[in-house]
């Protein structure tokens, strides 16, 4: 199969990275007989510079999902003349990042008013089942809202970049639990991606997520279990009145809503995603309360509840206690 074959899976990949602030365009080669061998070259133009890393990941990426491990992004310029002889090609045009519609974050695979539906079996009236391709579908409520398979292939297609980049991953230390780095790689994507499209003053850090989780749940999958506030589910110990609150337009979230139903909320991926989103809406809350700035300390108590009972509560003194102890051990390893 071409690469032509496989560009509905490729235009969706480069609508994931690009957007029209870019102002880039790529082509696929009409060549002439004897050029088969540049086959995977995809040209690209833009009027303005675009970073490196960004092509590189972007050609993995490509490179993986199309199976095409030969696959290279390369620049127009670079091809006429110095690859290919200009009198045996011309380009296409197949992708204009003008032409793409906004979105919240370059990780979203909709625009913003959508959100995407993964492939799926579809009942017809005549009482056939057909296989419905995955598409972006219209939100029913004027939010930017995220579903779970939406959130799965973000996971699924951007995380791994994040790897090899110590300042996005967690410290590697797993704290004394037997499972205290198995969930780093969702910690770095889901905190790089809720400081990116919430833009806190100071951003939130991986190492606190860590920190959060090792206090919550000592990175176990947990059972269920009844809290003053409802049951609890995860990694990160979100309750039943939170994933309401996560997804009711009409409550305290002015927007970002995470619609996920019971089972979803307790998956990895998607509990750590919601959890990090309600950190952020608890910092921001508890600012508001006080009418002050607060640190994303003081929004882990009060994202654990306990944040007017330190002093007051032993209890609360021990959380507290422990976790500026593991702050304390991830910053000296930071440094």
């Amino acid at each position: 199969m071409s690469l032509k074959d496989k560009k509905e899976i490729i235009r969706e990949i480069l609508e994931s990275f690009f957007g029209k602030e870019h102002n880039i365009s790529f082509y696929f080669m009409k060549k002439g007989q004897g050029s088969s061998k540049y086959e995977t070259f995809i040209p690209y133009k833009t009027r303005k510079d675009v970073d490196p890393t960004t092509i590189s990941e972007l050609q993995k990426t490509l490179q993986k999902k199309t199976g095409e491990s030969s696959l290279e992004l390369i620049r127009w310029s670079q091809v006429i003349g110095k690859i290919v002889p200009a009198s045996r090609v011309f380009k296409i045009p197949f992708f204009d990042s003008m032409d793409v519609e906004a979105k919240s974050h370059p990780w979203r695979i909709c625009p913003i008013g959508e959100h995407w539906v993964k492939r799926h079996p579809k009942h017809l009236v005549s009482g056939k089942v057909t296989d419905h391709d995955g598409h972006c579908r219209k939100n029913k409520k004027k939010s930017e809202f995220y579903h779970a398979d939406e959130l799965n292939l973000m996971a699924e297609t951007y995380f791994k970049t994040l790897e090899s980049d110590p300042e996005a991953m967690p410290v590697p230390d797993a704290l004394g639990f037997p499972n205290g780095n198995d969930y780093d790689l969702l910690i770095a994507g889901w905190t790089k991606f809720w400081n990116e499209v919430l833009k806190p003053e100071d951003p939130l850090t991986p190492d606190l997520v860590k920190v959060l989780m090792a206090t919550e749940s000592g990175f176990k999958l947990p059972k269920d279990h009844e809290s003053k506030d409802g049951t609890t589910r995860g990694l990160i110990q979100i309750t039943e009145g939170t994933r309401k609150i996560l997804q009711d337009v009409k409550g305290e979230l002015r927007n970002h809503h995470i619609e996920l139903t019971v089972d979803e909320s307790r998956e990895p991926a998607l509990n750590i995603a919601a959890g990090i989103r309600w950190l952020h809406y608890k910092k921001a809350f508890l600012e508001r309360r006080k009418k002050r700035k607060a640190s994303w300390e003081e929004a882990i108590y009060e994202y654990k509840g306990i944040f007017n009972d330190i002093g007051k509560d032993k209890k609360s003194n021990q959380i507290v206690k422990k976790v500026n102890e593991y702050n304390t051990k991830l910053k000296g390893k930071r440094k």
